[in-house]
């Protein structure tokens, strides 16, 4: 089941709009650190790095692979949603309204 916040999170990735670290100094406002504070790896903090690079959501998208039985690559947000609304739409959904 997909909640409202979770939709709306989706709808701002999709855009390329979550303000990381990153966005927010391309926007000209000041920031002290640039590197992701949820992980001990000096990289920057990036929307590709929190939802494609990071060890955790690298798990859940095993996790997810295994689950579903499709093969999730290790992509960004957007090239995701393009790739399941091109292939595997129909499934995914089919797979979410079983499972709840």
């Amino acid at each position: 089941m997909m909640l409202p916040k979770h939709r709306m999170i989706l709808w701002i990735a999709s855009q390329n709009r979550i303000l990381t670290k990153e966005r927010v100094n391309r926007l000209n406002i000041s920031v002290d650190d640039l590197t992701c504070c949820l992980c001990e790896e000096d990289e920057i903090e990036t929307q590709t790095h929190l939802f494609a690079k990071r060890g955790w959501i690298s798990e859940i998208r095993i996790a997810l692979s295994i689950w579903s039985g499709l093969y999730l690559h290790q992509r960004g947000v957007i090239q995701n949603l393009k790739w399941f609304q091109r292939r595997r739409w129909n499934t995914y959904v089919t797979l979410l309204q079983k499972s709840s």
